[in-house]
């Protein structure tokens, strides 16, 4: 359940800050919703077989534990190699995004998103987006780049932030993928160790009843 919500949230809330990457990589969301869908669904069986003391479930359970259990592991290393990529790509993309700005397709979406919930502007300042050709044709920051959207966008504005994005991305993406990539693999460690827990209960459970004599 824990992977399956952490992959509805790296897809729903991170996904502005994620696309912003030039190496941005739109599985790997879905990686962890069908790992924590599986985990979900064994879970649900392991719980069956448990309450029917069917050893046959439990024998299976134990098998599809080990390759959900590998999954989650490979889930969390890969997260962090993406990790790494995707800060990598923060940079490059970021440029290409304001390079293209104006144009009214997605990376206008990205960028103002982006600057609007960071409160930053450009790459590593406000300057880089002079460079531009959107503010070459229109002497404006985006609006995106002041905290009063209503007034005009430019360098006499009080309200300009100043502050890039870069850093600020960089900061964001440390906290929240690192928390998913480490929510990964802990938790697949705690599921095997509380699997293995459940288990050998259970076999003690049995071991204590009483033999049924031989006729």
């Amino acid at each position: 359940m824990v992977l399956l919500i952490l992959g509805v949230w790296m897809n729903a809330s991170l996904y502005h800050f994620l696309r912003l990457s030039a190496d941005y990589n739109q599985h790997m969301p879905l990686v962890f919703i069908v790992t924590g869908i599986v985990v979900v669904v064994v879970s649900i069986l392991a719980c069956i077989g448990t309450a029917k003391g069917q050893s046959a479930i439990l024998y299976i359970f134990g098998v599809v534990l080990i390759l959900v259990f590998l999954a989650e592991l490979t889930a969390g290393i890969v997260g962090y190699v993406y990790i790494r990529q995707v800060k990598e790509g923060i940079g490059r993309g970021m440029n290409s995004s304001m390079v293209h700005y104006g144009a009214g397709g997605m990376s206008d979406e990205t960028v103002d998103f982006v600057q609007n919930n960071l409160g930053c502007c450009g790459l590593m300042s406000a300057e880089d987006w002079l460079a531009t050709e959107y503010y070459k044709g229109s002497q404006h920051f985006p609006k995106s780049c002041c905290s009063a959207p209503n007034v005009a966008c430019t360098a006499e504005n009080l309200t300009l932030r100043a502050e890039g994005c870069y850093s600020k991305v960089m900061r964001f993406l440390d906290t929240n993928l690192s928390a998913i990539a480490g929510g990964a693999v802990g938790f697949a460690f705690f599921q095997v160790s509380s699997s293995v827990e459940a288990s050998g209960q259970h076999w003690s459970t049995l071991a204590m009843l009483p033999a049924t004599p031989l006729r």
